[in-house]
């Protein structure tokens, strides 16, 4: 049986069908109640979450839904009223209406809930982390039309996003070091050009490449970010420069490799996220990392 289950798993994989299994296991997890959140974190830093599912995990590992499931229609209901209020203060207020953009809306309702939102609107770009914010409400928005959704998975993953603000502000350091035990001649060449300090990996890692990928490849680094594998971000970042050394190398001034990285291609998405995975492996890394 162990045998015939190996060669099913390893058929899916050639035909392109690997997350079969997987699939069905997480089908399982979650016919739990409670659902129990450990064993789903374990799963989102191992396989990306199917589509269908996706919502549903990230709502439970956000804390957005509670683990019991008998109690998710309340507290979902409780949610989206807390939306429709602060949508509708805002309307009263003149600060929004229909033609808004909606990562806009969902910017101000969090400005409004906190009560950090400023009196004057020239003022919204003084605020410390707007534009990571506004990038991050702008990659929900497109994972799903809901804007409830939108607003709680934003506030959310911000939130958890700050949590770890001091892992974030290592992460260059630690990309540098990994990079540099992968490819010394790539560090070399970016040493020569004097690059190393202006390298976008901040901007990646502040925003958690929102607005550097296709939301679909976004949505799978959020699975493993979600699930607790947080320095995923690390070798996410690593993988681009390995993807595209011969790019890199190429470059002869300090602007034109920066000019590259300003717009990283989207062809090789799944090559990098492959490649990430295989450094998280490599190295070790864990939930507590």
């Amino acid at each position: 049986m162990t045998d015939d289950r190996n060669f099913r798993s390893h058929y899916y994989e050639k035909v392109g069908f690997r997350g079969v299994e997987e699939k069905k296991s997480l089908q399982i997890l979650l016919k739990d109640d409670p659902l129990d959140d450990q064993k789903l974190a374990v799963f989102c830093q191992r396989f990306p979450v199917p589509v269908m599912y996706r919502q549903l995990v990230w709502k439970v590992l956000l804390d957005i839904l509670p683990v019991h499931q008998s109690v998710h229609q309340f507290v979902w209901q409780q949610r989206s009223e807390q939306c429709n209020d602060l949508q509708r203060s805002l309307k009263v207020m003149n600060i929004i209406n229909d033609k808004t953009p909606q990562d806009d809306v969902i910017f101000k309702m969090y400005l409004l809930q906190e009560g950090l939102l400023p009196l004057e609107e020239s003022c919204l770009n003084d605020i410390e982390d707007a534009a990571v914010y506004i990038d991050l409400a702008n990659a929900a928005c497109e994972m799903t039309e809901d804007l409830h959704e939108a607003y709680w998975l934003t506030f959310r993953i911000y939130q958890l996003r700050e949590k770890h603000s001091e892992l974030l502000d290592t992460m260059p350091s630690s990309f540098l070091c990994y990079l540099s035990k992968e490819d010394p001649a790539l560090i070399e060449h970016l040493t020569i050009l004097r690059c190393c300090k202006s390298l976008p990996y901040e901007k990646w890692f502040q925003s958690m490449f929102a607005s550097v990928f296709p939301v679909s490849t976004v949505e799978r680094i959020w699975d493993r970010f979600i699930g607790g594998s947080h320095k995923f971000l690390v070798f996410v970042a690593v993988a681009v420069f390995l993807t595209y050394k011969m790019q890199l190398r190429s470059k002869k001034s300090r602007e034109d490799l920066l000019n590259f990285l300003a717009n990283v291609p989207s062809e090789n998405c799944e090559v990098m996220l492959a490649k990430a995975s295989e450094l998280w492996e490599k190295y070790g890394t864990t939930k507590a990392d």
